[in-house]
């Protein structure tokens, strides 16, 4: 799912309750798995598409959010046409970009606030079995915020190891990220702390 930012626009999508477009998300995924005809699915996708549209999301940025899993969906369809038909690859490759395009029209459309309200209040029945909602809505919000600042730590990091001729092999990349990242979950949990969040 794709995470971290909200468009602001007056349509229909936005004026839906969170709550109602996390359980028409999960229906339609469920759903996409009993669809095994190629021509429906192309159809599903060309639906996720009008919603878009209907939607008034600018597609650069519906783009740019399906774009790092379009060479997996790539490779899922090329194994599948070597080991097994070519049509099972490409419908397989149709059905994931579909759920994620689905997926993209949510974040896009929802504040991140209002998700993470919408998931506390889902939860609270479970609370008679020690379920916490609370901490769990809080723990939803912060991986939300977060994949995004570690997307962006990961450019930062790359641009300054090209500004320094590194050749970027493994361990010069995965050393400053995880320092980085520890840095910035104490930071966290000292915010977390002063205000008395979960004493």
């Amino acid at each position: 799912m794709t995470f971290g930012l909200f468009v602001p626009r007056h349509s229909p999508i936005h004026r839906l309750s969170p709550g109602i477009k996390l359980l028409g998300m999960a229906i339609a995924g469920i759903g996409l798995f009993f669809v095994t005809d190629l021509v429906w699915m192309s159809g599903v996708l060309v639906a996720g598409m009008v919603l878009v549209a209907i939607a008034r999301l600018p597609w650069p940025i519906v783009i740019a959010q399906i774009r790092p899993i379009l060479w997996v969906l790539l490779c899922i369809a090329g194994v599948h046409a070597v080991f097994t038909h070519w049509e099972m690859g490409v419908m397989l490759a149709v059905r994931f970009l579909t759920l994620m395009l689905l997926a993209t029209i949510v974040t896009l459309t929802t504040r991140t606030s209002d998700m993470v309200a919408a998931i506390a209040k889902t939860l609270q029945p479970l609370k008679r079995f020690g379920v916490r909602p609370e901490q769990l809505s809080l723990m939803v919000a912060i991986a939300i915020r977060f994949i995004p600042v570690l997307l962006e730590q990961i450019h930062d990091i790359q641009d300054a190891q090209r500004a320094r001729g590194v050749e970027r092999p493994v361990i010069t990349f995965l050393v400053p990220l995880l320092i980085k990242t520890i840095h910035m979950a104490d930071a966290l949990v000292d915010a977390i702390d002063a205000r008395c969040f979960d004493p």
